[in-house]
């Protein structure tokens, strides 16, 4: 089992986006729970889900998604059961 702080766990998220997401042009910079900075969001970025929001399809707590859409503060996902559920910003 591996754990980090706080701390390395941005760093690592950083590195992450830095290197798939390279070039790309982000949807936005959001503020994440665990983050000290914003951090960008882009299309067909993988998140795990951290505050229930949308229990009714399925985006809680420990849930994975994939950014399909951002627009004006409401971040659309799509979870591996292929519904769309929306995490409001």
């Amino acid at each position: 089992m591996l754990t980090v702080s706080r701390n390395a766990g941005q760093r690592i998220n950083e590195i992450a986006v830095q290197t798939n997401f390279m070039g790309m042009t982000a949807f936005a910079l959001i503020q994440m729970d665990n983050a000290e900075s914003p951090m960008p969001l882009y299309k067909g970025m993988q998140v795990i889900i951290t505050q229930n929001r949308d229990k009714e399809n399925g985006v809680i707590i420990g849930q994975n998604a994939e950014v399909i859409h951002y627009e004006q503060g409401t971040i659309l996902l799509k979870l591996p059961n292929s519904n769309v559920g929306q995490f409001t910003l």
